[in-house]
């Protein structure tokens, strides 16, 4: 497709094909591709002066940024989605620049303005269309206040979360509200007094025949750390090894070394890594 709309000199169409083809790169692990393909489609909305479609764009390469850990590159592409956004009131763009924004807050530890945003990007969701992206959103206000220390909320949050999902079975909605809640159980029993085994366990088992995601090797992690603390080393095993195979699923598909490191140190993925390989060899 890419090669019919370059022969028409279609810009319109060519973005198109970006656009798509960095949203499949991005969904399928594949990061760099997907910066590859957006940073075509920022200069083809840029060239055609499409203000749209250039803060679309902006907003999907700091997601990509996000997630590599580059929070200066995220902020910049917030800041230039933004400006348009405001220029051209933009208004089905701004909830997703809320929760972008929201999100790189919560990355530099900032949590009270972080969850603000985030519950306001929520709130903006108004298309019943949008509910699991709304069940997604809702999980990172959990998680702030799991980090804040407020596990009742993130505890109530999350359960909430977990309801909706199973009624609308939306099996990455069931397998984040699991682990949030796999987490609180960790760290506040009476917050959330089933144990958290449990709850990564139910976490696991609603994403096993899907897609592999960032949650997959998180949940196989937890799994494996649960197992190696009861004294179940073959169990430990089995789930650290499926995390490992994960991450290094993701880590194959970098071509760019600095790009590789900056995901391994995004979320302490080296650590996550190392602490795998004892566990493996105990």
């Amino acid at each position: 497709a890419r090669s019919i709309f370059s022969r028409l000199e279609s810009k319109q169409g060519l973005a198109y094909v970006f656009t798509n083809l960095g949203e499949v790169c991005f969904v399928e692990g594949e990061y760099e591709k997907a910066l590859q393909e957006w940073e075509g489609a920022r200069r083809s909305y840029a060239e055609m002066d499409d203000s749209h479609g250039l803060a679309e764009t902006m907003l999907q390469l700091a997601q990509v940024h996000l997630l590599l850990g580059d929070l200066e590159a995220t902020g910049r592409s917030l800041e230039i989605a933004e400006n348009l956004i405001n220029e051209k009131n933009l208004e089905t763009l701004k909830s997703q620049l809320q929760y972008l924004r929201g999100v790189l807050l919560m990355s530099q530890n900032d949590l009270v303005p972080a969850r603000r945003l985030l519950v306001s990007a929520v709130g903006a969701l108004h298309d019943g269309g949008e509910a699991e992206k709304s069940m997604l959103w809702r999980s990172r206000v959990a998680e702030c206040d799991y980090r804040m220390g407020d596990h009742e909320s993130a505890a109530r949050i999350s359960r909430e979360i977990l309801q909706c999902a199973e009624e609308s079975s939306s099996r990455q909605a069931v397998a984040e509200a699991c682990y949030m809640l796999g987490l609180i159980a960790k760290a506040s029993p009476s917050a959330v007094p089933e144990k958290s085994l449990t709850w990564f366990r139910n976490g696991f088992e609603a994403v096993a025949k899907e897609p592999v995601t960032e949650l997959s090797w998180k949940l196989s992690f937890m799994l494996g750390r649960e197992f190696y603390e009861r004294g179940q080393r073959e169990r430990a095993r089995e789930f650290l090894t499926k995390a490992k195979l994960v991450l290094n699923y993701f880590l194959e598909r970098f071509a760019s070394l600095e790009l590789k490191k900056r995901y391994l140190d995004a979320e302490n993925k080296s650590k996550v890594l190392a602490a795998i390989e004892t566990g493996l060899k105990t």
